[in-house]
């Protein structure tokens, strides 16, 4: 699944943001990564404490939205990491670690990827997010203030930034639904679901489908 959630952020929030953001120092992003991502890493992050006093902000009108609640079912969430590519940085083809987290009472599976869009539409040329699926490889530029929820688990890449900086805040989730294939029937139930309720709240079938979505979750959440 990639799923882009428009409008997460508007305008107003985007720019406060990056004055807060502004006001700290960025340094080499590849100490962040993996041992094998770390090669193709080329990117700016700041420090994860200062990422971490701005996470609220910038990753929880995301949370509280409902299609991510419903693409993601979240269990655990990391705090945000800040990153910014300038002209000719990128990330290459990596596969995100299968484990996060800083210590063993802490760690979490990393099923699901998250990028929230900071910078301005016209701020940047090129630094499309690249993700390969079983469909063929699909490509994304998030509008300013939108989220792209994507596999962990794909191989995915930034491309080289051509024009000015992209600036995003990412973030990992852990899922209550392990199976990325039980996730995508459940989002899809989900919709199904949403659909039917909202235009016939009292027929029988929406109550069906609200049964069948709620025990499916029933039956496959993991805690």
């Amino acid at each position: 699944m990639l799923l882009e959630i428009p409008d997460v952020l508007d305008a107003v929030a985007r720019l406060d943001l990056r004055s807060r953001i502004d006001a700290h120092t960025f340094s080499d992003g590849a100490g962040s990564a993996g041992r094998q991502a770390r090669r193709v890493k080329h990117n700016l992050e700041l420090a994860p404490a200062d990422a971490a006093n701005l996470s609220r902000d910038a990753l929880g009108p995301l949370i509280a939205h409902p299609q991510f609640q419903a693409a993601a079912l979240p269990a655990r969430m990391s705090t945000a990491t800040i990153a910014r590519y300038d002209t000719g940085m990128a990330y290459g083809y990596h596969t995100d670690d299968p484990v996060m987290g800083p210590a063993s009472n802490q760690q979490y599976r990393c099923d699901i990827a998250i990028t929230v869009m900071l910078s301005e539409d016209d701020s940047f040329d090129g630094g499309e997010l690249c993700v390969r699926t079983p469909f063929g490889e699909q490509r994304t530029v998030p509008r300013g203030g939108s989220a792209v929820v994507y596999p962990a688990s794909s191989l995915h890449c930034v491309a080289p930034v051509t024009r000015g900086s992209r600036l995003v805040a990412v973030a990992w989730v852990q899922s209550m639904i392990a199976s990325a294939e039980q996730r995508q029937l459940l989002f899809d139930m989900w919709r199904v679901r949403d659909t039917l309720t909202s235009a016939l709240p009292d027929a029988e079938v929406s109550s069906e489908a609200d049964r069948i979505y709620t025990n499916l979750v029933r039956m496959w959440a993991q805690f």
